[in-house]
């Protein structure tokens, strides 16, 4: 979905919803997986639950990382160091690297 990647090129997060039945699609596509009528892209809350987290050890890093669920939408993203599952958060940037891969970063809603 190129329309996808140029909102996160710009540092907007939005999410496939089905023009029918109102289905959020998630990874975002084109035509919803339950109706298969066409979906638009559309802002939702980026507020969330950390549902899991770990800590990358790559290149020595000491990097979190964590699944969140954002009204049944879950990303892996990274966070802020001794947050907890459990946690609420919200995401504080998306983009693409130049690798081409996404990310997604997060933040807890409120400092502990």
């Amino acid at each position: 979905m190129r329309k996808f990647y140029d909102f996160i090129r710009r540092g907007e997060f939005r999410v496939a919803v089905c023009k029918n039945c109102g289905k959020k699609i998630w990874p975002p596509s084109e035509f919803c997986c339950d109706c298969f009528f066409a979906t638009s892209l559309e802002k939702i809350e980026t507020t969330g639950t950390l549902i899991e987290c770990t800590t990358s050890h790559i290149y020595d890093s000491e990097d979190l990382y964590g699944v969140v669920d954002m009204q049944g939408i879950k990303l892996i993203g990274s966070l802020p160091g001794n947050t907890i599952p459990g946690t609420k958060v919200r995401m504080v940037e998306c983009g693409i690297r130049e690798s081409g891969c996404l990310f997604y970063h997060f933040d807890t809603c409120i400092r502990q």
